[in-house]
C-alpha cells in the first residue's frame, strides 16, 4: 500500500506537475499510519514534501504494547480487549 501511494504521489508530482505545497496527505487510523509511512518513503527518494500531513488518531504502535494502550484499554469503547 504504502509503495502504492508513493507511486500515486509521484504521478500527481511529475505527471500531472501539481506543485507539492498545493498536496496534503491524509488519513484516519490505519490510514494515518500510512500517511507516515508515506511520507518517510517520500523522504527517503529526495521528493520533495507535501505542504502538511494530516493524521487522524494515527495506528502508530503496530504492536499494541505501548504503556497507553494497556493502561487505556478497559477505557476504550470500540476495540476494548
Amino acid at each position: 500500500a504504502m509503495e502504492d501511494c508513493t507511486d500515486a504521489y509521484k504521478y500527481v508530482i511529475n505527471d500531472l506537475q501539481i506543485n507539492p505545497d498545493d498536496i496534503i496527505i491524509m488519513g484516519d487510523s490505519a490510514g494515518g499510519h500510512l500517511s507516515f509511512s508515506t511520507t518517510l518513503q517520500i523522504i527517503e527518494e529526495n521528493l520533495p514534501l507535501p505542504k502538511m500531513i494530516i493524521a487522524f488518531s494515527p495506528w502508530t504502535d503496530l504492536t499494541i504494547s505501548l504503556d497507553s494502550h494497556i493502561n487505556n484499554q478497559n477505557l476504550e469503547a470500540i476495540l476494548g480487549f
